[in-house]
C-alpha cells in the first residue's frame, strides 16, 4: 500500500495506520515503512512524503477492501489439477514508458501462468518485466 503523509516516515519502521472501511468502520492494519520518496505539490509546492508500505497484519475489516477470493474452480482445470502444486512468484510489471515498477507476489504452477496471472489483475498500459520464484518459509 502506499500512504502520502505530510511527515517523513522512516524506511524500516513498523506503524499502525487507520482506514476507513465503508459501512464497516475503522480497520487498524500494521505495516512496515518499505521506501519513502520526497515529493512536493506542483500547485502548491507543499512537501509531502510518499510511504511504500508492507502489510503486516490487519483486522477483520480490512478483508472487506479485497476483492473476493476466486474459488479453485474458477482458476481452469489446469490449475486446479495441480493445485497441490502452487508455488510462489514475485513479478514486477511495469507501465510502458515509465521508469516505476510494482513488485507482484503470486501463487501460480509455473513462471508462464504468474505471467498470465498479473496480466489479468492490470490494464494493458503495463507490462511484466521480470518473473521469479519467491523464497517461502514453509
Amino acid at each position: 500500500m502506499c500512504v502520502l503523509s505530510p511527515v517523513e516516515l522512516e524506511k524500516g519502521y513498523i506503524v499502525r495506520v487507520e482506514i476507513d472501511v465503508p459501512t464497516y468502520g475503522p480497520s487498524e492494519v500494521q505495516v512496515r515503512v518499505w521506501h519513502v520518496r520526497k515529493n512536493k505539490k506542483p500547485t502548491t509546492g507543499e512537501i509531502l512524503w510518499s510511504a511504500g508500505l508492507l502489510m503486516l497484519h490487519s483486522d477483520d475489516n480490512y478483508k472487506h477492501l479485497l476483492p473476493p477470493a476466486r474459488p479453485i474452480d474458477a482458476l481452469g482445470p489446469e490449475v486446479k489439477d495441480a493445485a497441490d502444486y502452487l508455488e510462489a512468484f514475485r513479478v514486477r510489471i511495469q507501465i510502458r514508458g515509465e521508469p516505476r515498477t510494482r513488485l507482484l507476489n503470486l501463487a501460480a504452477t509455473s513462471e508462464a501462468e504468474a505471467r498470465r496471472l498479473a496480466l489479468e489483475d492490470v490494464d494493458k498500459a503495463w507490462s511484466v518485466v521480470e518473473v521469479r520464484k519467491a523464497l517461502v518459509d514453509r
